[in-house]
């Protein structure tokens, strides 16, 4: 049975609309790229429409988590190492439920992706100690967590020759190295920078901004380790991340929301009465005497800022214009159903939004978040 060495799909020729299709006059037993990879890597496909209809369907969405579970159902079972990676700008939806029941008791790093988009003044030790903790409360006990930006490089290498490290352990060396993690946070990316630097010939991954993309384990031999077993990097489909909208965001949307560069920070300084829009994704009505809000989001997403009392008739005329992504009401309806969060503000705060950022609010204040389901609002105090 040969599969895509772009996205882990089984090769066939009979359907054109499913994973996997070539054309039936291709060699289904050599390496090749299904059409999906090619479109992907070659003319930027958006198949933004497949995730709409999966995430209509509450049946279909949890065939795919089951689907997930079953296709690594033997990960505890191995002596393996793990790569969970997270987006750094998402660190508490990061971790896959059920983490712990796939993984076993086989050693975790976590690796926090596109930490190249931070502030260059971010006190990322109080974040890596918070991600710690959140590990240890999904049943991992793990020290080992790095920042790392797979689109700059960034602290990759030394990721690589740990790797390589435990591979050969004297006494209990790993067999193979799975990568996990929700979709869109890098894993394939992260592979191939893996290849360009160790293998002599390099079959490329796909890889895009849209979820989805790898459709089934992919294992990439690197060697032998001091027993003499072959050893695999394996990437693997991402998880289906129903709390954050990066799971199903078409490609227009991924643009404004995924940073390209460092973030360069937003403040407001804020007082009563006043609503604060981040595209028309999520809704944030504050009471304040005086406040401040620092946004830590991409520069694209339009903040629009008026008073609480004209929020409902701006948001009426600017949606699906300014007031974007979403773009299109299908668009709206995929993220879910609005709801509210209260959050009472009177030290340091940050709310993390997931799939688009966090806030840092200083002074005192009463701040009402309405979103769609599909997005998350975590409250923190660590010092940023």
């Amino acid at each position: 049975m040969s599969r895509c060495i772009g996205c882990g799909a089984v090769l066939q020729t009979t359907d054109e609309l499913l994973p996997g299709y070539i054309p039936a006059s291709a060699d289904a037993e050599s390496k090749a790229y299904c059409k999906r990879c090619f479109m992907i890597r070659h003319h930027n496909l958006d198949y933004s429409e497949d995730n709409l209809s999966l995430m209509s369907s509450k049946e279909d969405v949890e065939k795919k988590h089951k689907e997930y579970l079953n296709l690594l159902q033997n990960v505890k079972n191995e002596h393996c190492l793990v790569l969970l990676m997270i987006d750094a700008l998402d660190i508490y939806t990061g971790f896959i439920p059920q983490i712990k029941e796939i993984v076993g008791n086989n050693p975790v790093w976590i690796l926090a992706n596109k930490a190249d988009l931070y502030p260059k003044d971010m006190k990322t030790n109080r974040i890596k100690e918070q991600i710690e903790k959140i590990s240890k409360s999904c049943g991992l006990d793990t020290k080992n967590v790095f920042f790392i930006s797979c689109l700059k490089e960034k602290n990759v290498d030394m990721i690589m020759d740990r790797m390589f490290v435990n591979l050969n352990k004297k006494h209990y060396p790993s067999n193979n190295i799975y990568v996990i993690g929700s979709t869109s946070v890098g894993k394939s990316t992260f592979i191939n920078l893996v290849l360009k630097k160790y293998a002599q010939t390099v079959d490329l991954i796909t890889t895009s901004m849209e979820a989805n993309t790898t459709m089934n384990l992919i294992k990439i031999g690197v060697g032998k380790n001091n027993k003499g077993n072959d050893c695999y990097l394996i990437d693997t489909p991402g998880y289906l991340n129903t709390q954050s909208i990066l799971s199903c965001a078409p490609l227009k949307t991924l643009k404004v929301l995924v940073p390209k560069n460092f973030i360069r920070v937003k403040t407001y300084q804020l007082k009563d009465e006043q609503t604060i829009y981040l595209g028309g994704i999520v809704r944030l009505d504050i009471k304040s005497v005086k406040c401040s809000l620092s946004f830590y989001v991409s520069d694209k997403l339009y903040i629009h800022r008026t008073k609480t009392m004209n929020a409902e008739k701006a948001y009426e005329s600017l949606k699906f214009k300014e007031l974007v992504p979403p773009y299109t009401i299908e668009e709206q309806e995929m993220y879910g159903n609005i709801y509210q969060a209260n959050y009472t503000i009177n030290q340091p705060t940050n709310l993390w939004i997931s799939g688009i950022g966090f806030i840092h609010i200083k002074g005192d204040c009463e701040i009402l978040v309405h979103a769609p389901s599909m997005v998350k609002v975590t409250e923190d105090k660590i010092e940023l």
